[in-house]
């Protein structure tokens, strides 16, 4: 599969994001949100946070809005196709937030990068609104002292709603580096604190794709 192609950076036509802020984080996961009329995703960061359980689970009752305490976290995971919904105990009917698709790990060496701990310079990150792609990219200095520049591009299609394409690219700026990288569609989400979810089979199968299938409450 040969690169995405995509127009060039320009201030105009872009929502930014520069340098990363842990409080802001999840106010730019809103802002990057794409869709296409099939399918809407946060803009999430694809490694997500180690401090960060998408899982967890919590009693969210009807209440007051300008009352309401939410559960303070920098991530929260999104992926929704309007009209999968499902029973919440408290809140009724409600749109399921359903297996997050762009879960990526990187490792340089035993490295493994994470945006609260690691250490990385030039951070930055825009959704283009010319052409509805989303890109990060920054460089990585490892405990190794390797420089690892890094680049996503996120893109979800109009002509085909059914692809989600993202890529990656990784070069090294000093030295030969060790990457892994690793993907996979995670289940462990959860919607206003519950689990819609009441089965689950997430896995790699004949070697070629991965693949997940839920079955769901609504």
């Amino acid at each position: 599969m040969g690169k995405l192609k995509t127009a060039d950076f320009s201030e105009e036509w872009a929502l930014l994001e520069e340098g990363f802020n842990r409080e802001l984080s999840k106010y730019y996961e809103g802002l990057f949100t794409q869709g296409n009329g099939y399918i809407d995703l946060r803009g999430s960061v694809e490694e997500g946070f180690k401090s960060v359980n998408q899982a967890l689970e919590y009693d969210r009752k009807p209440a007051n809005v300008t009352l309401e305490k939410h559960i303070e976290t920098p991530s929260k995971w999104g992926t929704y196709i309007p009209g999968i919904v499902g029973k919440h105990p408290y809140l009724e009917t409600e749109i399921i937030n359903l297996p997050y698709i762009c879960e990526v790990s990187l490792r340089a060496g035993d490295e493994e990068f994470d945006l609260e701990n690691s250490s990385y310079e030039n951070y930055r990150r825009y959704l283009d609104m010319r052409d509805g792609c989303l890109h990060r990219s920054f460089i990585w200095n490892t405990k190794s002292g390797r420089r690892i520049n890094i680049e996503f591009v996120r893109f979800l299609s109009m002509s085909n709603t059914h692809i989600l394409a993202e890529e990656i690219v990784l070069r090294s700026l000093e030295g030969d580096a060790d990457i892994t990288v690793s993907s996979g569609i995670n289940a462990g989400v959860r919607t206003n604190g519950f689990d819609h979810f009441e089965s689950v089979r997430c896995g790699a199968f004949s070697g070629k794709y991965t693949e997940c299938t839920v079955s769901t409450n609504g």
